[in-house]
């Protein structure tokens, strides 16, 4: 049986969405095949999100910034919007599946402890919402 397919999004592609993207596949790698890209990708992770992410033992092997032409939009069930753009805006006309809005304050350009606030409301509301944007009622918990 195939994986459901997650998607973050942000802005870089080099903070919210890769922490997104980190925290899920930690969490949930047996059960969900996860992704993120950047409406416009900086091209790289900042050193902060790395930090932030070996802070909390998150692995942070494989994480690039990149684009939306980098991922399979027919793999995806769910697209989760970090950044609070209007779905009309992410050029995803062919996607077929649910897009979630959960904003998270931009770190980008901030401090360390900014990056660790957003590493924390990121964790929070992927443990508070994951279920509900799948529309599944239980995922193994790695």
């Amino acid at each position: 049986m195939a994986k459901m397919g997650i998607l973050f999004i942000c802005i870089g592609n080099s903070c919210r969405s890769i922490m997104a993207e980190a925290l899920t596949r930690h969490y949930w790698k047996d059960s969900l095949d996860v992704h993120s890209a950047g409406v416009h990708p900086l091209g790289l992770v900042t050193p902060y999100t790395l930090q932030v992410l070996r802070e909390s033992r998150i692995p942070t092997e494989g994480l690039h910034s990149k684009g939306f032409s980098a991922v399979d939009f027919s793999r995806l069930g769910v697209v989760v919007d970090l950044a609070g753009f209007p779905a009309s805006e992410l050029a995803l006309a062919s996607f077929e599946g649910r897009i979630v809005q959960s904003y998270v304050s931009d770190p980008y350009g901030g401090t360390l402890d900014d990056f660790r606030e957003a590493l924390k409301a990121i964790d929070s509301m992927l443990k508070e919402n994951i279920e509900d944007w799948l529309g599944v009622q239980s995922l193994k918990f790695a």
